[in-house]
């Protein structure tokens, strides 16, 4: 998807989520309940992004987000509006995201690396 992209000069954001202290859920409310707010989350998800977008999760309490044809500013409003989406199902539950549009040339390595760290 990166290659297409850069291919035709359109932009591609990737957005980083990470579920705040994720391992005390499970500690104080049992795997079962950490599973149910990761299937919450999911779902959330995958009813937000549009058709050609990706969600994955990238480890144990992260989910990123691949949004083509998606600026910065764009890429912005759609995770602020995560943020406040998943309060009403999860109004317990806190999470961080991380946001990064890709440079030209830039590998999606270099990508992943750079919207983790502004996490």
């Amino acid at each position: 998807m990166l290659e297409l992209t850069r291919r035709h000069q359109h932009p591609l954001s990737l957005v980083m989520l990470d579920i705040d202290h994720f391992k005390l859920v499970n500690d104080h409310f049992g795997h079962q309940v950490g599973d149910q707010v990761l299937e919450k989350l999911g779902a959330l998800l995958l009813d937000s992004i549009q058709a050609g977008d990706i969600a994955a999760r990238y480890g144990g309490e992260k989910v990123i987000l691949v949004l083509a044809e998606t600026n910065l500013k764009n890429a912005c409003q759609f995770a602020e509006r995560i943020r406040l989406e998943q309060e009403k199902p999860l109004p317990w539950v806190r999470i961080s995201l991380g946001v990064a549009t890709s440079a030209p040339q830039e590998k999606l390595e270099a990508l992943i690396a750079r919207v983790d760290k502004v996490l």
